[in-house]
This record gives C-alpha cells, sequence and structure tokens, in this order.
C-alpha cells in the first residue's frame, strides 16, 4: 500500500541536501508546493514562500509551467513572495536530526586504555610462546629453594 510520509521523507533529503549545496531549481519549487499543500513539517507559510522564492529565480517558462499548477491562493502567495524566507528553527533542527546526526563524541582516555590493554594482552600471549607462564614459574623457584 502507498503510503505518502514515505515519498515526503526522501524529498526532504533530497531538498535539504541541494539546499545547504546552494542548488535551486524547478524541481525544489515543485517539492515546495507540494510540501505546503500536504503541510509537511507543518510549516505551510514557509514551504508556500520558499517555493515562490525559487520559482521566482526561474525562467519565465519553467515558472509559468509551475504557476499554471498553482490555484488563486496559492498563485496570490507567489506575487507577494520577493526575498528568500528564513527556514524556521524547529523545522532546521528537525531536518539536521534527520539527515545530519551529530557524531558521537571520541573518548580519548577510554580509546587509550584499549589500546594499552591490547598490547599487555598481545604482549603476553607472545611472551608465552617462550618461557614458561607465571604460575608455572612460581613452582620453579619453589622447588629451587
Amino acid at each position: 500500500m502507498y503510503d505518502i510520509s514515505s515519498s515526503h521523507f526522501i524529498m526532504l533529503e533530497a531538498f535539504s541536501m541541494n539546499l545547504k549545496d546552494g542548488k535551486e531549481d524547478q524541481w525544489m519549487a515543485y517539492c515546495c508546493w507540494w510540501f505546503y499543500r500536504q503541510q509537511v513539517m507543518n510549516e505551510p507559510e514557509y514551504w508556500s514562500k520558499m517555493g515562490s522564492y525559487l520559482m521566482n529565480q526561474l525562467p519565465d517558462l519553467k515558472r509559468d509551467a509551475i504557476a499554471d499548477q498553482l490555484n488563486g491562493a496559492e498563485r496570490k502567495i507567489l506575487l507577494e513572495t520577493v526575498d528568500r524566507p528564513v527556514m524556521p528553527k524547529n523545522l532546521a533542527d528537525h531536518l539536521q536530526l534527520m539527515f545530519e546526526p551529530v557524531p558521537a563524541e571520541f573518548d580519548l582516555v577510554a580509546a587509550k586504555t584499549a589500546a594499552f590493554q591490547a598490547v599487555d594482552r598481545a604482549a603476553e600471549a607472545y611472551r608465552m610462546k617462550f618461557i614458561t607462564a607465571g604460575s608455572g614459574q612460581s613452582m620453579t623457584y619453589q622447588q629451587k629453594r
């Protein structure tokens, strides 16, 4: 069964990556209007204004192709939007969590400890190939006394 939410995650990821890379094009404007109509992330105002802004950056032919698919209220938003809208903080935070996970902090002390222990284990295993184990060595000392 088709689930609309499965589509918008892929579209949001692509939109977010292109926005970060400074690639603004026709398909992004289409996505914004689709996000607006679906009220994705509960930010219809941002999506409509961003869609309008992106459309206004397109050549006339491409802009008109999208504008032909807008209803009257959407066309009014298109005429009112001039500047690039600021992404709402909650949307920006959500996109960052979804598509740019924060790497775990590196624990230097734990890494050093693990490295020292690994070297000690390897050295002991190598030493045991050539000499008597510690318990066997103590028995040898007892016999010599």
